[in-house]
């Protein structure tokens, strides 16, 4: 097992700049297992430059492969293992605070970024370089290439967001056409192809709600239509309708969300 750490004092920019500090930039061959200890950094920045590797990320796995790049928050815990027994995986490591109000999720909403066009590769090479040289000006040539890197993640992250709105579309079509069902988040996440923490995350991001309450705020509004149309139904038929067959449950939700008992509901003009 390889420990990654690092003692070195911050290195503060001195400049407007997403990037408060830098702490450190390496490079690391993994053969078999890494586990990072940040010391509290706000994010880290792993590029993959050879190999594949299975990143461990509060227990949801990510698999990376060569050109791809994957963001942390300093409160993420993190184990790296390399499947293979015979090849070696590389990476880049950068370790840096951010300025303050500024996080990598508000960065990119994407855990893995891909390099296609090795350009963020190249920011990285050029980071790292200069961290080893210090050289004239290099806290000057790591702020703007960590820029240009954000950049390009914000950049990718944007060209994503159509695809991440149409995953999540593809669950909330699923509950309107179930909402009498007990449906379960892990079943809404795997129909969008997410993780269940990342579809939560997105689903609020998006919804400004949770899976759970816009679940619960759709059969709402499914009752209202219900007691106000089809006021020959009881309120136990309607209950029943909704996926709610204790009447005196869905009485409760309903008085909670509206203000109103269904029966008042109902009988109003």
């Amino acid at each position: 097992m390889i420990c990654l750490d690092s003692n070195n004092s911050p290195k503060p920019i001195g400049l407007e700049s997403p990037l408060k500090h830098f702490i450190k930039a390496g490079y690391n061959i993994i053969l078999p297992e890494i586990q990072t200890k940040r010391n509290g950094y706000s994010a880290t920045l792993y590029y993959i430059l050879s190999g594949n590797l299975d990143i461990n990320v509060n227990g949801q796995v990510y698999k990376c492969k060569e050109n791809s790049i994957i963001h942390l928050s300093k409160d993420d815990s993190v184990t790296i293992y390399n499947p293979s027994q015979r090849e070696k995986a590389e990476l880049y490591y950068l370790l840096f605070d951010l300025s303050d109000g500024i996080t990598m999720d508000s960065v990119s909403t994407e855990r893995v970024t891909d390099d296609k066009d090795g350009e963020m590769y190249r920011l990285c090479k050029n980071i790292y370089k200069a961290y080893l040289a210090e050289g004239v000006g290099y806290n000057l040539k790591i702020v703007s290439d960590f820029v240009g890197l954000l950049y390009m993640l914000k950049a990718k992250g944007i060209s994503t967001e159509e695809n991440v709105d149409y995953k999540l579309s593809k669950a909330v079509s699923y509950i309107k056409m179930n909402y009498y069902k007990n449906l379960s988040v892990e079943a809404l996440a795997d129909i969008s192809g997410y993780s269940v923490s990342h579809f939560r995350r997105l689903f609020v991001n998006a919804y400004g709600v949770s899976p759970q309450e816009y679940m619960l705020n759709f059969r709402i509004g499914k009752a209202k239509e219900l007691l106000l149309e089809e006021k020959d139904k009881s309120i136990e038929e309607i209950a029943e309708i909704l996926g709610m067959c204790n009447a005196s449950y869905f009485c409760r939700l309903f008085k909670e969300k509206t203000g109103v008992s269904p029966h008042k509901y109902k009988t109003r003009s």
